[in-house]
């Protein structure tokens, strides 16, 4: 068993043995081995520092011959876009094994390449692996370092070649441009005669006064490179020449005249003028020329053969070595012959006007005829319009006769030789009036139904002011005789005053008068808009639709209107809301029940609701109060003497004691008051109305001044008869009655409010009526727009404003704005 494994353990170590000396390198054999390959062959990695424009040294190695004489070895190459390597792009480099290396030549600059080593031994040819490079530019780089020496046509730039790139160096030199090289191709460009690294170049031929843009540049046999941009601007050239005011000699002549301001860097070869009946400029060709024979700084010359009459252009120009330059531009007119006339003076009167005018030249001929021309409409008058002639020869006067006071006149003198009629300037007079001079002031409205007006008389005219002050109307052009008429003054001077009931929504006329003893004088009519009386409300009502006359309304102290209950379709509601002018409407909490027609009254800031009607068709005796503070509803339980259920009562309260009128119990109308003390809990039955008070309900009820106000409700409950006109009132809390009169409405009572002690109501016809306590009379005011009338649902006194609205036609309130209401006339919307 030991002899065993000792033999195992020797044939182990043979085995090891034969194995390395199988796997050694391949030992020098000839050319009969059974089994050779292709040799193994590897690229080096490109060294980059080896590769030029147009060679590159690469090496490569031949790692194994494979059994088989590596007879030829090197590398082939190609470009990048070639899809095989070309048969001539092979280069050897010896034989055999081990590293070799080459450099390759005559490349492609600035070209991308692939190559690889090979071996060629009798089995065939073996590759290395590919490496890529690129070939560099040869370019060099240049800098532009100044330019120098500048002037108006020439300047020096400067530059330097910091690395001349591969091959020789073809030329050097500068680009230059008015426009920047980024912007533009075109260019100029010079080059240098210098062969040194540091080179210069003189720029000629340039413009005085210009950008310019330079950039050195140098090319080589690879191409042309270039340094950065520099900016330089010529120099002026120092010529001007100035134009001075040419000088009109006669119809057909005038002398130019220019001055030489700074000759420049040449000597001036001539000086002149340019002239034409246009605008012109040195490049125009339209013109004509005289050249002066001076040679100072100032020169003229005469210009000869002009047309008269004619408008001139002229230039003066100088000439030197560089260029020709030219003044600013002058204009003349040659005389036309006529009559030149001076100044005319006008001294108005109340029916004519004094005139004065004078020949300041005749022109060259004499004056046969001079006067004076006007007209009231023409703006230029000729002797064509009015004239006359007037008197005297080179100083002459007129008087216009005939005219009409307070009229404006364009008045012009004139005068005749033999090219013609000569005018002076226009001069505007204006007739002194016969009649006042008035002018309205500045109008406005300080608060509402007010404006304020206001006037002067500038000028009584040919008599005393006896009297003056304002008229108006709402049709145009209001007189004294049949309109509005108020006397504030009887002199010169100024007058306000403060016109009171103006109506809103309409357009006045207003126009200032003063009268003497000639007549009465009107200013211009001033057309003034007052404030609106109705504006809507854009924010919607969130809620259930409401039938007309069921749903209860009623203000707080709080300045926000409240609307409760109703019928919604064939539905009672319990939907109680809030309205706010600032934030429009907001849902309160519902009422405890489904009801209509609430009897409802406010003593202090306390809403009391009673009864209704329900879904069942039955009257409610359910009493409740609400807090605002709270937003809740409580049962009011322990009153004693609750009367039994009743809805469409009218509801108010006097201090702590709440009153309901009338109303409907069982199907009948009631003409009952009961009053409610809120502070003893305790109902008492006032007793009925007097007979005369036509049993009713959903009518109104407030409270101004300790007198209860009520009436106007409906009549039948079917409501196929108008309701009642008549309003009743009481001092004495309900014990005693006074029928007042009566609206005069052809409608029906649709809402009300109380605003400053007077009551304010509107019918199915949407006419707003308001009662005044103190008169006990009733006036008809402004018209609700169609879309409210018929079913308005309530009526807000909130501020100096009356919220009205809710009706089946808009969900929006109607802001009533009662102080710009001062409506009287029927027929003012008809």
């Amino acid at each position: 068993m030991q002899t065993m494994k000792h033999i195992y353990l020797f044939l182990s170590v043979l085995a090891a043995c034969l194995l390395a000396v199988g796997c050694a390198e391949d030992p020098v054999i000839g050319d009969g081995v059974i089994g050779a390959e292709v040799p193994v062959v590897v690229t080096d990695p490109i060294d980059v520092g080896t590769v030029t424009a147009t060679s590159i040294t690469i090496s490569g190695k031949i790692v194994q011959e494979n059994g088989a004489p590596v007879t030829a070895r090197g590398f082939q190459w190609k470009k990048t876009d070639e899809d095989a390597y070309p048969q001539d792009n092979t280069i050897e480099a010896g034989e055999g094994k081990g590293d070799f290396s080459i450099t390759i030549t005559a490349l492609k600059n600035a070209t991308g390449y692939h190559i690889r080593a090979y071996g060629i031994n009798r089995e065939g040819t073996g590759y290395g692996e590919v490496k890529s490079f690129q070939t560099i530019l040869g370019l060099g780089s240049v800098e532009t370092i100044d330019v120098q020496q500048i002037k108006s046509e020439s300047a020096v730039a400067v530059g330097k070649i910091l690395l001349s790139g591969e091959g020789e160096i073809l030329r050097r030199g500068f680009y230059y441009s008015e426009a920047s090289f980024h912007l533009t191709a075109t260019k100029d460009s010079v080059i240098s005669t210098m062969e040194t690294d540091s080179f210069s170049c003189v720029l000629k031929d340039l413009k005085p006064e210009t950008h310019y843009y330079v950039q050195s540049f140098v090319t080589n046999r690879f191409g042309t490179f270039t340094g950065e941009q520099k900016v330089f601007d010529t120099k002026a050239s120092f010529e001007r020449v100035e134009t001075l005011e040419p000088q009109p000699i006669d119809i057909q002549s005038a002398l130019a005249v220019g001055r030489v301001v700074a000759s420049g860097e040449g000597v001036i070869i001539r000086r002149g003028f340019y002239y034409a009946e246009a605008p012109f400029t040195l490049a125009t060709a339209a013109k004509d020329s005289v050249v002066s024979t001076m040679e100072t700084d100032s020169f003229t010359c005469k210009l000869t053969g002009l047309k008269p009459g004619t408008t001139y252009y002229v230039r003066a120009f100088i000439t030197n070595r560089f260029n020709t330059l030219v003044g600013e531009q002058e204009e003349f007119t040659t005389s036309d012959g006529k009559a030149t006339l001076g100044e005319l003076t006008a001294t108005p009167r109340y029916t004519e006007i004094y005139v004065t005018s004078t020949v300041a030249m005749d022109g060259g001929y004499a004056v046969t005829e001079r006067g004076f021309c006007y007209s009231e409409s023409n703006e230029y008058p000729t002797v064509a319009d009015t004239k006359i002639v007037g008197s005297g020869t080179d100083h002459f006067n007129g008087l216009l006769t005939g005219l009409e006071s307070g009229t404006k006149y364009h008045i012009r003198a004139y005068a005749v030789n033999r090219y013609g009629t000569a005018y002076s300037e226009v001069r505007t007079a204006s007739l002194l009036n016969i009649l006042p001079t008035v002018r309205p002031l500045s109008h406005g409205f300080p608060r509402a139904g007010v404006m304020s007006v206001g006037g002067q008389v500038t000028d009584k005219g040919m008599s005393d002011i006896t009297a003056a002050g304002i008229c108006w109307a709402l049709h145009p052009n209001p007189v004294v005789e049949t309109d509005n008429v108020v006397i504030l003054a009887q002199g010169l001077g100024t007058f306000r005053t403060e016109l009171t009931e103006i109506q809103g929504s309409a357009t006045y006329y207003v126009r200032v008068f003063a009268r003497n003893d000639v007549g009465i004088a009107y200013s211009e009519t001033d057309t003034i808009s007052s404030p609106t009386v109705f504006e809507t409300k854009s924010t919607a009502f969130g809620g259930s639709l409401r039938q007309t006359h069921s749903a209860s309304y009623f203000t707080l102290n709080d300045g926000r209107g409240y609307l409760l209950g109703g019928d919604a379709g064939a539905s009672r509601i319990s939907e109680f809301y809030l309205f706010d002018p600032v934030f429009s409407w907001r849902k309160l909490s519902s009422y405890d029940a489904e009801r209509s027609l609430i009897l409802t009254a406010v003593a202090g800031n306390t809403l009391y609701a009673f009864g209704g009607i329900g879904n069942d068709k039955k009257a409610s005796s359910d009493f409740y109060y609400y807090s605002s503070s709270t937003n809740q509803w409580t049962t009011i339980r322990g009153d004693r003497g609750r009367p039994m259920g009743m809805y469409g009562s009218a509801g108010c309260a006097i201090n702590n004691t709440i009153y309901f009128i009338g109303g409907v119990r069982d199907d009948n109308l009631l003409n009952d008051v009961w009053a409610y003390n809120t502070v003893s809990l305790t109902w008492e039955r006032k007793g009925p109305m007097p007979s005369a008070f036509e049993k009713q309900y959903g009518g109104f009820a407030a409270v101004i001044n300790d007198v209860i106000y009520t009436g106007l409700g409906q009549v039948t409950l079917g409501g196929d008869k108008p309701g009642s006109s008549q309003l009743w009132q009481t001092a004495d809390g309900g014990t005693s009655w006074l029928q007042t009169t009566s609206t005069g409405s052809s409608g029906t009572y649709m809402a009300g409010t109380v605003y400053r002690n007077k009551i304010y109501i509107v019918d199915s016809l949407g006419v707003i009526w308001v009662f005044d306590t103190e008169s006990k009379t009733w006036a008809h005011k402004s018209i609700l727009p169609d879309s409210y009338k018929g079913n308005v649902h309530c009526m807000y006194a909130i501020g100096d404003t009356i919220y009205i609205g809710l009706s089946g036609n808009s969900q929006t309130m109607m802001a009533y704005y009662p102080l710009w209401d001062s409506f009287k006339d029927d027929n003012y919307y008809k």
